[in-house]
This record gives C-alpha cells, structure tokens and sequence, in this order.
C-alpha cells in the first residue's frame, strides 16, 4: 500500500470517527436509567423541614425505611404524606413519590443525613439537613460575596462545537496530505 492510500485512508477513518462519535453520544439509551433523588437544605433551630420527593423515585404502594442520623439531637418525625400505617412509610400510589416532614427543635444543630430508602431496591432520596444557629445564618445572608452562596452550574457542550472540532480535524488532515503529495512530486 502506497504512502498516498495509507493517509487518505487515515484521513478517512478520522472523518468518520468525527462525524460516528458525536452521533452516538447524543443517542438516547434504550431506557431511563434510575435516578436518586437528593437534596439538601439549611436551617436555623426550631425550623420543620418539608421535601417532596418526585414521582416515580419508588414503586407505587412500595413500603419505605427513613432513617435520620447524627450525632447531635435527633429531629422528630413530624409527618409522612403519602399512605402511613403504624409508622410504615408507604410511596404514593398513583406516582411512586411521598413527603417527609422533620421537625428540628431548639437544641438541633450540626448535620443530618436523612435517607429514605425502599427496601430491596436502589431506589433512594437523600437529603442533608444542617442546623445552623439563627447568628450564622445572618451573617451568610449579609455576605453575598460568600464562595459558598455562588450558583454551581454545570457544561455543556453544543453539537455544533463538536461538528466543527471534528471538520478543523479532517481539514487539517486534508492540508497535511496535499502537502506532503506536492512534496513528493518534486
């Protein structure tokens, strides 16, 4: 095989390595892969912490486990929306969601792990809780310049960049062997 056919052939595999990779990185799975649901919330003492979790993170009518754990006082268990039978959490029926609701008193404070959890399975919500004392949480409120308070956002990248990256390529391979061919016939 020539030195002419091994680079155009070259060049051609990496035309269709950039054109084949980002079509099927933008290829939809066969099926919605399972999510956890999570979350976290700050509070001050004596505050009740409500979360919904969505539809379709447990089984309809599943059997759920909470658990709280720290190590500093625990919360009460405040309420369960969603079907409650002799302190059983029990998902929604219709979607597969519920509602806790912690009630963290006076002498709360540090972090809560919260997990709910249905047996069995991996389908799980999880949720930290930190108490904070009402003077800290004026002073995070009164620094907006806080690292801390700065929105957390995630990249994308467009199509297009990557249908251009891949053109830029096979440009700059196309370059490469027309100049190498005008070399050799001199």
């Amino acid at each position: 095989m020539s030195f002419l056919a091994k680079v155009l052939a070259g060049a051609a595999a990496a035309t269709l390595l950039a054109i084949a990779a980002p079509l099927s990185a933008s290829a939809t799975p066969a099926y919605t892969p399972h999510r956890p649901d999570s979350w976290a919330r700050t509070i001050v003492p004596q505050t009740s912490v409500r979360h919904t979790i969505p539809n379709e993170t447990f089984d309809p009518c599943a059997a759920l486990q909470v658990s709280v754990t720290s190590e500093s006082p625990s919360p009460t268990l405040a309420t369960f929306a969603a079907s409650q039978l002799t302190g059983a959490l029990t998902s929604d029926c219709h979607g597969g969601g519920a509602v806790v609701k912690l009630d963290f008193g006076a002498d709360t404070h540090g972090v809560y792990d919260v997990t709910v959890s249905q047996p069995g399975t991996d389908r799980v919500s999880y949720g930290v809780v930190t108490v904070i004392p009402a003077k800290s949480a004026a002073a995070v409120a009164a620094d907006p310049a806080d690292p801390s308070s700065l929105a957390r956002t995630g990249t994308t990248i467009d199509m297009g960049v990557l249908w251009g990256a891949g053109a830029a390529i096979a440009a700059g391979i196309v370059l490469w062997v027309l100049s190498r061919v005008r070399r050799r016939t001199r």
